[in-house]
């Protein structure tokens, strides 16, 4: 398929540090601290780490192993830093101000593949192949009965060339429709259902808790976006640069089993997910009981799952061609 060329606003400068957003505005980033070891009494020895964080649902990992003492137990001990954007967290991760960063998946590959010095050490939730369970949709107005009716019309994304973007392009191409003759604009997610509303835009293809939001003020969910396009990829990971990775491998382990051990967690309760996600995103009890919660799965990363989202970014020329993306994940 031919699909019209556009700027992709994805890489270094616009490499968006979530899949999602949470309900509110997050404060200002907490102080860093450095990453040198240190040691605790009698105990082995414990590794400073600083991570740039989002308090959303898909960046609850972090912040459970930070509270139940999993970072801890692998001897580490991590402070987060909010971040807003790769423009703010690369250049900290590159010159060693902080020793991880979260990001979408999309990102980070488009970002090695600009020579970016990354590597992909874990993740956090995985798209489920359940469609019960996609918690993506493209949210429409009354004016767009199906995806056909998107031909010649504008649809929001959180960024271009963005997962969020490539997965209503795939869904809208398997359905049926044509998306190439769909224009999509940037809008915040907390804008989107307004701007669906007031006809700004035809729809938007938003993640949870806007999407449930979007459904309880009248707006339909065309479909889930994410199920059939990035099947079991994860929707944040964790990244670290090159360079510390290749000269920390005992951090980078120990980093790796608290993450996918914080993930085995969450899988198993979704109270705690709740509880401790809830909390970390400032989301109300009414707009809990209503989301779909990601999923978070015990296992490591997958390079496969990994390697479908570069094959789609390579389908919709967010990619000029695949990279070799082994050499730059962690266990692949």
């Amino acid at each position: 398929m031919d699909h019209r060329a556009r700027v992709v606003a994805v890489g270094l400068a616009g490499l968006l540090l979530v899949a999602g957003c949470s309900s509110s505005k997050s404060g200002s980033a907490t102080s860093a601290t450095s990453g040198s070891a240190t040691t605790s009494g009698t105990s082995d020895p414990v590794t400073d780490i600083t991570v740039g964080t989002a308090p959303t649902l898909s960046g609850t990992s972090f912040y459970l192993a930070a509270q139940n003492g999993t970072f801890a137990k692998n001897h580490l001990s991590a402070t987060p830093q909010l971040m807003t954007s790769g423009a703010e967290a690369i250049p900290l991760l590159l010159n060693g101000q902080i020793q991880f960063t979260v990001t979408d998946a999309v990102a980070a590959i488009k970002a090695i593949s600009q020579q970016v010095p990354l590597e992909i050490i874990a993740q956090g939730p995985i798209v489920s192949p359940d469609p019960a369970k996609d918690n993506g949709g493209l949210l429409v107005g009354s004016g767009v009965a199906n995806v056909q009716d998107l031909a010649g019309k504008t649809v929001a994304v959180n960024a271009l060339g963005s997962f969020s973007e490539l997965a209503a392009e795939k869904s809208i191409d398997l359905a049926g429709g044509d998306s190439s003759k769909v224009k999509f604009v940037e809008l915040p997610i907390p804008q989107m259902a307004a701007a669906v509303k007031a006809g700004t835009v035809a729809g938007a293809a938003i993640s949870e808790p806007y999407l449930s939001e979007g459904k309880a003020e009248g707006l339909k969910d065309l479909m889930p976006i994410l199920h059939g396009v990035f099947p079991n990829a994860p929707m944040v990971v964790y990244v670290a640069s090159a360079s510390y990775a290749s000269s920390h491998p005992q951090v980078i382990k120990e980093f790796a089993d608290a993450i996918t051990a914080a993930n085995a967690t969450l899988g198993a309760s979704p109270a705690t997910l709740k509880s401790v996600g809830g909390s970390v995103a400032k989301m109300t009890a009414a707009q809990l009981a209503n989301v779909i919660l990601p999923t978070y799965v015990p296992t490591p990363i997958s390079l496969g799952a990994l390697m479908t989202v570069m094959n789609v970014m390579v389908e919709y020329k967010v990619l000029t061609a695949p990279i070799d993306l082994q050499s730059h994940v962690y266990g692949a």
